[in-house]
């Protein structure tokens, strides 16, 4: 019986893995969280569709347009909701974060 229910998972997430694999070319979302072990804040990069974000330890940066400059920039510590956008209070920090985002990009080739 446990063998015979986990051939049925392992067919069931095989195909429902399909259209995912085939459409990896198309790149539709990307993510990638790096490793905290450097001593670095824990950083994840993400792209969906023409939208982008970037978490690097508190804070975050979000845009619904990577190529325009209308990026938002929150301190998730203290607004894990994302209320108070602080890019222009901080607009250094957000163009720091908006660089790193880009040079992840360019490495791992986001289609423009």
């Amino acid at each position: 019986m446990t063998s015979t229910m986990i051939a049925l998972v392992t067919s069931v997430f095989s195909l429902a893995l399909i259209p995912v694999i085939s459409a990896a070319p198309q790149r539709p979302y990307l993510f990638e969280l790096t490793d905290d072990s450097a001593g670095k804040p824990r950083t994840i990069y993400q792209q969906f569709s023409r939208g982008a974000a970037l978490r690097y330890g508190r804070w975050k940066i979000v845009t619904s347009n990577y190529e325009g400059e209308n990026w938002a920039l929150y301190d998730m510590d203290a607004d894990g909701t994302e209320l108070h956008n602080l890019a222009n209070e901080l607009p250094d920090k957000c163009s720091a974060l908006k660089h790193m985002w880009q040079e992840w990009a360019d490495r791992v080739t986001v289609r423009r």
